[in-house]
């Protein structure tokens, strides 16, 4: 049979300090228990953010969605409450659309949505434009209206 070890009343505790010892602790005698510091742990914490910044740069180097090719579009809507439409380069990077006057218009991404509005769309208040970036689409093509008659929406796409 086996029996049963009994410990003193002192043992738990030493066993909890030695799993427990917080960096730099000091014991009775005002010595450092565990040899490292502050300034080793910071230089440790410096290299460690390095080389994970390092990492992380050329992720990102290798996901840049750089554009290179610019194209810009007048599309003279002539008509009021009428779709107008613009295919956009393949593999466009960002795109932004406004009127001329920068008027309100109303904007989709599937046809048959702006001229009478029918959901979804987007209303463009005036003053503002519609403007996106980093996308990847294969294709892309915009479809807009406005209310007035004789606008001319001006689009930039870069590819």
């Amino acid at each position: 049979m086996v029996t049963p070890r009994r410990i003193s009343g002192s043992e738990p505790i030493e066993e909890v300090k030695k799993i427990t010892a917080p960096i730099g602790q000091k014991n009775v005698a005002d010595e450092q228990i565990n040899p490292a510091t502050e300034d080793t742990l910071a230089a440790q914490l410096d290299i460690t953010l390095s080389v994970f910044r390092d990492a992380i740069n050329t992720e990102l180097a290798k996901k840049v969605n750089k554009a290179t090719t610019q194209v810009i579009y007048n599309v003279a809507m002539a008509d009021a409450d009428a779709e107008y439409s613009q295919a956009l380069p393949a593999n466009t990077k960002r795109f932004s659309i406004h009127l001329r006057d920068y008027s309100e218009f109303r904007f989709a991404y599937e046809t048959g949505k702006v001229a009478a509005p029918t959901e979804p769309y987007e209303t463009i208040p005036v003053g503002h434009e519609k403007h996106e970036e980093e996308i990847e689409p294969s294709s892309l093509t915009l479809y807009f209206a406005s209310p007035a008659a004789t606008k001319v929406a001006e689009i930039e796409a870069w590819s």
